[in-house]
């Protein structure tokens, strides 16, 4: 049995990383090779490859993830305050580093690419990468080195990097290590790990001249009761048995995206983008 339907004996399912087969009663699995993805979504949630999840409110450049010992490649991104306070923020561009650093390409939140500061018009391919646009909602980048891009332009800029599982262990930054561990994902460049998602973070600060951040620990909807209903209301549909999300439940819990649903509209000056985001 698994996530509540019933198998026959030499049933076989297979999802990202494993294949299964039942036998006498019991699931007899074999690892496949596993790609990891890492998430920057609402401006300020990051989950890094081993899928530890973090909130931190930056404002400078920071490194995403790059390779452990080589040049081959770093990816950048650009957070900072968007809204009302200090608190909202917003990713507004990625930086793609490649090529031993010979070529610099920025996505920014309007959707233009650039290429070396030239803009670029897509579909765009070289030897080592290719930039396109499927749709006018986001950006595909697929490299030569096992990276992955997906840019989310509307209604907010978010990003999603795909690694394959050759790159295991060998890179850094605030995507994590990728070593199939979550409790080390806090490891700054220097081999300490820290405590915190922002001492973590600081850690990875592309230009010395920003400030450091701090962790920020307030609920934003104890903040404004109006915001708190409008969000719940519309949030927890993710949690309702009668709604569309309510098939996946069983195998994807909502309750983490519930709660960072709620922390998005509250948090948002314009709350109907960070809450259509969120969903």
């Amino acid at each position: 049995k698994l996530h509540g339907r019933l198998y026959s004996p030499g049933q076989k399912i297979t999802n990202d990383c494993e294949d299964c087969v039942c036998n006498a009663g019991r699931w007899v699995c074999k690892d496949l090779p596993c790609p990891g993805t890492c998430a920057l979504e609402g401006g300020s949630h990051i989950t890094t490859f081993d899928g530890k999840k973090f909130t931190f409110h930056g404002d400078c450049y920071y490194v995403l993830s790059k390779g452990d010992h080589n040049d081959s490649h770093a990816l950048l991104g650009e957070l900072a305050p968007c809204g009302s306070s200090d608190k909202q923020t917003c990713l507004k561009s990625v930086v793609l580093v490649t090529d031993r650093k010979k070529d610099v390409v920025a996505f920014r939140a309007d959707g233009r690419v650039l290429l070396n500061e030239l803009e670029v018009h897509l579909p765009h391919v070289t030897a080592s990468f290719s930039i396109f646009q499927p749709s006018s909602y986001h950006i595909i980048v697929d490299t030569a080195f096992s990276l992955r891009l997906q840019i989310q332009l509307v209604p907010v800029m978010q990003l999603y990097v795909t690694l394959d599982q050759a790159s295991q262990g060998q890179v850094q930054g605030l995507c994590g290590n990728f070593n199939g561990l979550e409790s080390d994902d806090f490891r700054t460049a220097s081999g300490l790990v820290e405590a915190t998602g922002a001492s973590f973070a600081n850690t990875w600060k592309a230009q010395s001249s920003c400030h450091d951040k701090l962790d920020w620990l307030d609920d934003p909807c104890s903040l404004n009761i109006e915001s708190a209903n409008y969000a719940e209301h519309w949030c927890s549909l993710l949690k309702k048995t009668e709604t569309p999300f309510s098939k996946c439940h069983s195998a994807v819990d909502p309750s983490e995206y519930y709660k960072r649903c709620k922390y998005d509209t509250c948090n948002c000056a314009n709350s109907e983008d960070c809450l259509c985001a969120a969903l």
